[in-house]
């Protein structure tokens, strides 16, 4: 029986020296493995080849996860002492150790196996490559073939959406890897001489598939995407505008020549590739607050952005293009650095309004509709956050185009398709948004808001009156009430008071605020309204003397908000002068 056993044992220590053939005792044993286990493996993982040793290496080295924190190594160590357990030619996975039954003679062979449970593993995504392995290879990556297999795993590997593993990816210098991939195609694409047109398309196509797989790894946090922006904007946004302008100069040429037609499928798909994900990259710069300064000043850069907005026909532009960009525009007029410089930049507020304007027509599909929607919301957006600088209120409320825009826009109710939410909650943003720039705009100096209430017989404040009697979205009511507040003044009293609809609505909001008995968000803001009416009010009927023929409809709505006393809101005024 104990021959038995002793026989057993060796036949089980065989068997595990010959499955250890993979295994070693510290992280360089598998770097120095024999071309023949390579081959090995080559047969048995793939058809043999470049890309069978590729995907063998990489197997070996994704074989156990990492001990370590250390991003830039895959490979797990040896957490045993060096000294006990010294390096073995056929050690296997876990750590073997002396059996502690010393006086036992007839275990002197036998081993213990000290299993050791593995660390918690990240998630994986899509490829089972570590960000340092794409790295690696896009860095080593040289014949068209190789870098081929290199993107083809990288956008395997970067293609989801965890932002966290995204974050990773760049501080395993991903972004840099596929940037300077991108510096060797452009520099191979216009190396001294026109190269031939069939490698300049091969050659595209490859640009638009590194764009692509950019765009994926900058779905990372705003500080990743920071962090990116310091080390590569700079050579990265060159080569975007070239990028942009030269597709935008190739796609006029060839809209030329077909006379308006379609495009050639193959270069319809990588023209609308490199577009889509070129703008889609600087708009992911653009959340990045820091970036926006240096952005906006870039040279060439708003008038790369601008041109692919105007392109015409609209649908020569993939519309995800046009929307990054006017996506772009809105973020960076967010910087208070920007929003002098932008208004002053030759044709973009013409772009932002013919945006505006845009009506979809009756053959168009629901696709174009949402586009046409969207494109107006960000539009307004960019209106809005161009409007908090205190000179561009002035230079807005002078502009009759911008004003007309805005008033159209936060006129517009009914959505294409009645029962879409989608459309009617886009729609609602984009009210929003222009009745907030209007209320910005107002606030503008005293002559400007007598130019305001005076323009084409006071058709703003028209729309003020029907925003605020028949809109459905509170929000946008109380804004409209803040707007007319704001151009409340002793000039342009009579005008306000001479529009009974207007008069009306500061009535009903008075009158309302005297049964509002809510202590929520929403009465909050509704006690906010009653206070721009109230002190609207008040300018009035400072502004408003019994010889003028005004004074009868403002002593309408005084009577009707306090007739028990008629004369009570009177006194803090004469009191005050």
């Amino acid at each position: 029986m104990a021959d038995f056993g002793r026989s057993f044992l060796d036949m089980a220590e065989a068997m595990l020296g010959k499955s250890s053939s993979y295994t070693r005792s510290s992280s360089c044993n598998i770097l120095k493995s024999s071309s023949s286990e390579l081959n090995a493996n080559d047969r048995c993982n793939s058809d043999g080849g470049e890309a069978g040793k590729k995907r063998a290496l990489s197997f070996m080295l994704k074989e156990k996860p990492s001990t370590t924190n250390n991003d830039t190594s895959t490979i797990s160590t040896c957490s045993g002492n060096s000294k006990s357990n010294p390096p073995q030619d056929n050690a296997r996975p876990f750590i073997d150790s002396p059996s502690p039954d010393n006086n036992n003679k007839k275990s002197e062979r036998r081993r213990s196996v000290d299993f050791k449970m593995p660390p918690k593993r990240q998630r994986m995504t899509a490829g089972n490559y570590s960000a340092t392995d794409i790295v690696q290879e896009l860095n080593c990556a040289m014949s068209p073939k190789e870098r081929k297999e290199a993107l083809e795993n990288a956008m395997g590997t970067f293609d989801h959406n965890e932002r966290d593993i995204h974050d990773n990816e760049i501080e395993a210098g991903a972004d840099i890897a596929l940037v300077k991939t991108l510096v060797f195609l452009e520099f191979k694409a216009n190396f001294r001489r026109e190269p031939i047109k069939a490698n300049r398309e091969e050659i595209t196509l490859e640009i638009g598939t590194v764009l692509k797989t950019l765009e994926c790894v900058y779905r990372a946090s705003s500080d990743a995407v920071g962090k990116s922006f310091n080390r590569v904007g700079t050579d990265l946004l060159q080569i975007l505008v070239v990028l942009i302008d030269d597709e935008i100069n190739d796609s006029a040429r060839k809209n030329e020549k077909k006379n308006g037609g379609s495009l050639e499928d193959t270069y319809s798909y990588v023209h609308d590739l490199v577009l889509r994900k070129a703008t889609k990259i600087i708009g992911h710069f653009a959340r990045v607050g820091m970036a926006t300064r240096p952005m906006a000043r870039f040279p060439g850069f708003l008038g790369s952005v601008l041109n692919l907005i105007n392109m015409r026909p609209y649908s020569s532009i993939p519309f995800e293009a046009r929307l990054s960009c006017l996506w772009t525009i809105a973020n960076l007029a967010c910087n208070t650095d920007n929003m002098a410089m932008m208004m002053s930049t030759p044709n973009l507020i013409d772009s932002l309004v013919t945006i505006t304007n845009r009506r979809p027509n009756s053959g168009d599909s629901i696709e174009t509709i949402m586009e046409i929607l969207r494109a107006k919301s960000i539009a307004s957006r960019s209106f809005l956050n161009l409007s908090w600088s205190p000179e561009n209120k002035i230079l807005m409320s002078e502009n009759v185009a911008v004003v007309l825009a805005l008033s159209r826009l936060v006129m517009e109710r009914q959505a294409p398709y009645k029962s879409s939410k989608t459309m009617q909650n886009v729609l609602v943003q984009a009210r929003r948004h222009s009745i907030a720039s209007l209320r910005n705009i107002s606030a503008a100096p005293r002559r400007s808001k007598i130019s305001l209430c005076s323009y084409n017989s006071g058709k703003l404040l028209d729309v003020l009156t029907d925003v605020a009697l028949n809109e459905t979205d509170q929000y946008v009511v109380d804004l409209s009430f803040s707007a007319i507040h704001n151009l409340a003044i002793e000039e342009t009293a009579e005008a306000i008071v001479d529009r009974p609809a207007l008069v009306l609505a500061l009535k009903n909001v008075l009158l309302e605020d005297d049964n509002n008995n809510d202590d929520s968000q929403e009465g909050e803001r509704h006690s906010v309204t009653c206070q721009c009416a109230s002190a609207t009010i008040l300018v009035l009927e400072s502004a408003i003397t019994p010889d003028k023929p005004s004074y009868e409809n403002l002593r309408e709505l005084l009577d009707a908000i306090n007739p028990s006393n008629t004369t009570e809101l009177n006194v803090p005024i004469t009191t005050s002068q």
